[in-house]
C-alpha cells in the first residue's frame, strides 16, 4: 500500500536478499528498496520460538519514515529507509502486537491491538506520547487509511468466526468512530481454497481472516487481507476491491 503517507512491508526477514539493503535502484524516477531492513529482531521465549517483528507498518512524518512492528520494544526511523534509529524510551502500551499509525492536523495517532486508548504526538522521536482520545474502541489488528478526500477510516478485524470490519474517523472529534463498524467480509473457504487452514490448505476448520490493510488505486478501494493462519505454510495474502472505501467488496 502507495500513498506518499504509507508503505506497505508484507513482512521482515533478515536472511533474503541482504545484499540489496543498502542499495536504492533508480527506475523510473522513484526509489525502490528490497526488503530485508537492517533492524534487530526479538524472538517469543515460548516454545516453538518464533522472530518477531511481524505486523509492520510505516508512516512519513516530517521528512522521517517511522517504523511500527509487533513486538520491537519500541519504533524505528529513518530518513532514507536504508538507515535506521531505534526509539526504545516510550510511553506507548509498545508490547501490544500490530501496531497503526496515522497523520493528522500535522500529528502522528498510533493504535494498536487491544489497547482502549488512541495516542498522538507531534514529537514522536522523542518517544513521548499522549492520550488523544481515552475511550477508544478496543480493536484487533487495526488499520488506518486517508482517502483522496481527507476522510480517515480504520479497519480492523482478527478472527476466525467474524468480518474484516471498516468504520469512518471523525476528524472533528478525536477520530472517534462515526457511527457502527460495517461488516465487509470474513472467511469464505468453500470458495477461496487458500483461506483452508492447513499447510496444505488439507484442514476443514474455520480460517482466521487478520491483517487488513487498505490502498486505492485510480479509484478502486484494495482491501488486503491475510489467511489462514500465522503457523501454517500456507499462510498468504488476499484482497477485495470495491469503489466503495466501506464497500461492497468483491
Amino acid at each position: 500500500m502507495k500513498r506518499i503517507n504509507y508503505i506497505f512491508v508484507t513482512t521482515l526477514f533478515l536472511l533474503v536478499c541482504s545484499g540489496f539493503a543498502q542499495t536504492p535502484i533508480k527506475e523510473n524516477k522513484d526509489n525502490f528498496y528490497c526488503n530485508p531492513i537492517n533492524i534487530s529482531y526479538r524472538f517469543f521465549l515460548d516454545g516453538p520460538s518464533r522472530r518477531e517483528a511481524a505486523d509492520p507498518a510505516i508512516v512519513m512524518y516530517r521528512d522521517n519514515y517511522f517504523l511500527f512492528a509487533s513486538k520491537l520494544g519500541g519504533y524505528y526511523y529513518s530518513p532514507d529507509l536504508l538507515q535506521w534509529n531505534f526509539v526504545g524510551d516510550t510511553n506507548l502500551p509498545i508490547e501490544n502486537y500490530a501496531p497503526a499509525a496515522v497523520v493528522f492536523n500535522d500529528e502522528m495517532y498510533w493504535l494498536a491491538n487491544g489497547t482502549d486508548k488512541l495516542y498522538k504526538t507531534s514529537n514522536p522521536i522523542s518517544g513521548k506520547w499522549e492520550v488523544a482520545n481515552p475511550d477508544f474502541p478496543v480493536v484487533g489488528d487495526p488499520a488506518f487509511f486517508v482517502d483522496t478526500d481527507g476522510k480517515i477510516y480504520l479497519y480492523h478485524g482478527v478472527s476466525n468466526n467474524d468480518f474484516i470490519k471498516g468504520v469512518e474517523l471523525d476528524i472533528k472529534n478525536n477520530l472517534s468512530p462515526k457511527g457502527e463498524n460495517v461488516n465487509l467480509f470474513k472467511g469464505n473457504p468453500k470458495e477461496h481454497g487458500w483461506e483452508r487452514p492447513g499447510d496444505y490448505n488439507e484442514l476443514n476448520t474455520a480460517p482466521w481472516i487478520e491483517a487488513p490493510w487498505m490502498n486505492k488505486v485510480n479509484g478502486t478501494y484494495y482491501l488486503q487481507y491475510s489467511a489462514p493462519g500465522t503457523e501454517y505454510k500456507s499462510y498468504a495474502d488476499g484482497y477485495y476491491t470495491s469503489k466503495s472505501p466501506l464497500g461492497p467488496f468483491t
